[in-house]
């Protein structure tokens, strides 16, 4: 029926026509209607003077005879078949299934029936391309099949060759690709490997090394080859005649050889120093010998004698200690030393000044011209200096030690000067720190006292400190106070109630003549009338001029304001008050309501719309009643089982609010935790819920996942999980290692199995040794399952070894022992089992040689079992 009311509109409007005709003349119509992306046909025999159907439906759309009329209770068999590679997919309408007839019987009206046909997928081919040094194989999927599919592709290089790159470039091995093209082509390429081997002639004279590059890789490679004598050796040549020490290599032939020839060098020529003696101080040799090989670098170090200083070595050299190169057969060498003279400076008396060198030094070499100053202190002169020199600033020789040289000051006497006080009329003022008379330059404090009325304006001068403090510096200072006589104005109301009155600019209190400026407020129901001295406006401007100044404003009563009611409505959920202002009074008034919500509820708004509380508004209504309105809360309690599982929260956060708010709950599980499902039996780990009670509860529960990290190392192996009975990890060709993140119902041993061409050597991380693992997934640390490469042991090879106890590496015979029982022993169990693994046979004579050998070496029962396949 679908099928039907998806038909083009054309064809709907069409079957009404038809119906409209037929219901008239008994019959019906069948329509049939094309579906799906395959072609196909569907076809019915004609019936009376209806024609057969024969309907051709190409992707969908269907042409041709797709119609017939037919009389009532008339049965309509239809056929659907395919062309071509398409498929049918079934009936619709009317009709149902996938059979390929269906009978449709005309009963009530005109009928459609859909028919549905489904193009095959296309195939695609893959070819592996053959290439030189190596094959490729198929190791997961089919070479033909559907396009769209993966295949895994493994190359395998031969010896002396690695693998490189497949066709397109990718270096992937094993390579996995989409098969998509209706026929592709995947080639490997391989490069051919060559080795260098270097050497040295004669084997003590040197080494030979790669300074860049590798001695083992691909052929055509550039590499640096360097050449390091050993002492007493030099360098001469490579084999191949190349003189240079380093020096660039190609290395390509399979096996390449290149010697590194080195030559004796004679012993060295002898070379000796000699120290000469010099005044003043010594000098001694005080790393090297005096005598021995020429070239050689020694250290001699000269000490000064005290009064002396180190200055030259012969040759001109300041250094000391000095490194000296001896080249010659006798090398001599002197120092120099220079005397040391001290100069000392003094004063008299001690506390008439001071002195010191402007220019040189009080300690150095004898002969040297110093500059010496001297500064007189406060209250004293410079006189002269012992020699006789009256220069403040004079130049010395210092040439004996010790030498002084002394400073004479002369005292100076002080200058006086005196400070007076002048008369004002307001005030007084005094000396209160110093003294009248005294030296010139002295500090002293004067204080000014107002009398009663008055106020300090200033000094002589134009100073407003007081206490003022100033320098005497002149013979004789005078002072005198200014004072500035003080007003006060007292501001008044009549009647007392009216109004008030207040300053906006200047003081009640101050300097006589200052202009104020008054304002007067009349109170509520009262109006402004006029000030004391006439003036009418409220605010308005005074002169201040007498010691007790009065100014009054008069206010006059208005006529009664009009009065306005309110009135608290009742509400669930909480209750409202009138908190200021009262229920009847003045319109215009402030008043304040306060709603306070029951327990478990909030406060919404009011019923005018308002949402704050306390609400403060201005009452202008004759009579006006206003509700509260709260809105019920609720709580979600969200929790988790156990406690460590995981953790939830809730989005929008929050989770107090409004009843039927809609949230989103998540639960997120802790590391080796999976969430089970909620409370409620949901499994989702985000889901919405409408939290609708007072107090809701809603637990997220989950459950703990043991897991161990495993690891296969080295070479090809795997890693047997034996209580769960499967491979829990394995590694192929070409890989390092090969981490897997293993998932436990239950603790479990594992198990290690080499593979043909490897052997284990042992487990590291949190267990040790060779024998089963036990693992309970909760390990610190990873469980690492260590293998070698091994190369495939002929099965005559591995018997004689068994036969003869040699012939076999340490690797060969830990893989045998490790492909059988593993006790660290190699024994015909374990030879049986890798001949089963590795699918050889023993030769007729080996066969025979282990049929009549000693009792040790033939089974002592039954045939060694081979590690379990796990799958």
């Amino acid at each position: 029926m679908r099928s039907f009311l998806r038909a083009p509109a054309a064809v709907i409007v069409g079957l009404a026509l038809t119906a409209s005709v037929a219901a008239a003349q008994n019959t019906y119509t069948l329509t049939v209607l094309g579906g799906g992306t395959g072609n196909g046909t569907v076809t019915a025999p004609s019936a009376g003077e209806q024609p057969a159907i024969n309907c051709a439906i190409s992707v969908g759309v269907a042409t041709g005879t797709c119609r017939g009329t037919y009389s009532r209770n008339t049965g309509v068999t239809l056929t659907a078949a395919t062309t071509g590679s398409n498929t049918f997919a079934g009936w619709g309408g009317l009709c149902s299934g996938t059979a390929a007839d269906c009978t449709v019987r005309m009963q009530t009206g005109p009928v459609a029936v859909t028919a549905t046909f489904a193009a095959s997928a296309p195939t695609c081919a893959l070819t592996i391309g053959a290439a030189t040094g190596g094959t490729a194989t198929i190791t997961s999927g089919t070479l033909s099949g559907a396009c769209g599919r993966s295949v895994t592709l493994t190359a395998a290089p031969s010896a002396g060759y690695r693998f490189a790159a497949w066709t397109g470039g990718s270096t992937a091995n094993p390579l996995t690709l989409v098969v998509n093209a209706t026929v592709s082509t995947a080639t490997p390429s391989f490069i051919q490997q060559c080795t260098l081997a270097l050497a040295a002639a004669p084997a003590n004279g040197g080494t030979a090394t790669l300074s860049a590059g590798a001695l083992a890789g691909d052929c055509g490679r550039n590499v640096t080859a360097l050449a390091a004598p050993s002492a007493s050796f030099s360098f001469t040549s490579w084999s191949d005649g190349n003189t240079a020490a380093s020096r660039a290599v190609v290395v390509s032939t399979a096996v390449q050889s290149l010697t590194a020839t080195f030559a004796p060098i004679p012993p060295p020529a002898q070379c000796t120093i000699a120290i000469s003696t010099a005044t003043g101080g010594a000098a001694a040799l005080t790393t090297g010998a005096a005598t021995g090989t020429c070239g050689r670098s020694v250290t001699v170090t000269a000490t000064a004698a005290t009064g002396y200083r180190f200055g030259a070595w012969s040759g001109g050299s300041t250094t000391n200690p000095l490194t000296v190169v001896v080249n010659a057969t006798t090398v001599t060498i002197t120092p120099a030393f220079v005397q040391q003279c001290t100069l000392t400076l003094a004063t008299t008396p001690t506390n008439g000044g001071t002195v010191a060198l402007s220019a040189g030094a009080l300690v150095g070499d004898c002969g040297r011209t110093a500059t010496a100053l001297a500064t007189p202190n406060a209250d004293f002169t410079f006189a002269s200096w012992s020699d006789g020199v009256t220069t403040a600033s004079r130049p010395v020789t210092v040439s004996v030690g010790p030498q002084t040289l002394t400073a004479t000051f002369a005292a100076i006497a002080p200058p006086q000067c005196t400070i007076a006080l002048g008369a004002a009329t307001g005030g007084t003022a005094a000396l209160t720190a110093g003294a009248a008379t005294g030296i010139c330059g002295r500090s002293v404090t004067v204080t000014a006292t107002s009398a009663t009325g008055y106020q300090f304006g200033s000094w002589t001068g134009g100073s407003t400190a007081n206490p003022l403090t100033v320098i005497v510096n002149t013979t004789t200072v005078t002072l005198t106070p200014a004072f500035i006589q003080q007003c006060a104005l007292t501001l008044a109301v009549t009647p007392s109630t009216g109004g008030t009155t207040t300053l906006t600019s200047g003081a009640l209190t101050g300097d006589c003549g200052r202009s104020v400026t008054a304002l007067a407020t009349p109170a509520t129901d009262f109006t402004f009338s006029r000030w004391s001295d006439g003036v009418t406006t409220p605010s308005r401007a005074a002169i201040v001029a007498t010691p007790n100044q009065i100014l009054t404003a008069t206010f006059v009563a208005n006529a009664p304001p009009p009065s306005c009611a309110i009135a608290v409505g009742l509400a669930t959920g909480g209750v409202a008050a009138l908190t200021a202002g009262g229920a009847t009074g003045v319109c215009g008034r402030n008043v304040t309501l306060t709603a306070t919500a029951d327990s478990g509820y909030r406060f919404d708004n009011w019923s005018d719309g308002a949402a704050a509380t306390p609400y403060t508004f201005a009452l202008t209504t004759q009579i006006l009643t206003i509700a509260p309105r709260f809105v019920q809360q609720c709580t979600l309690v969200l929790a988790v089982t156990p406690t460590n599982g995981g953790t939830t929260r809730i989005t929008p956060a929050g989770l107090s609010g409004d009843c039927s708010r809609n949230v989103v709950a998540d639960a997120t599980p802790n590391a080796n935790f999976v969430l089970v499902s909620w409370s409620d039996g949901s499994t989702s780990s985000s889901r919405a819920l409408s939290i609708s009670q007072p107090r809701q509860s809603l637990t997220a529960m989950f459950a703990q996942v043991l897991s161990v990290r495993v690891v296969v190392s080295g070479a090809v192996g795997s890693v047997l999980q034996l209580r769960a009975g499967r491979t829990a990890c394995a590694s192929t060709a070409g890989e390092a290692e090969h981490v897997c993140l293993l998932n436990l119902a239950a603790p479990d041993s594992l198990v290690a199995a080499p593979s043909a061409t490897s052997g284990f050597t042992g487990w590291s991380g949190a267990c040790s040794g060779r024998t089963a693992c036990m693992v309970t997934g909760t390990e610190t640390t990873e469980v690492r399952a260590n293998f070698v490469d091994v190369a495939l042991i002929p099965a005559d090879v591995a018997a004689k070894a068994l036969l003869t106890g040699s012939g076999l590496t340490a690797e060969q015979r830990d893989l045998l022992d490790s492909t059988g029982n593993g006790d660290g022993t190699y024994n015909l169990g374990d030879l049986l089992a890798y001949l089963e693994r590795t699918s050889q046979q023993l030769s007729t004579s080996i066969m025979a040689q282990l049929l009549t050998a000693p009792a040790p070496v033939r089974p002592a029962g039954p045939k060694t079992a081979k590690p379990p396949t796990l799958r």
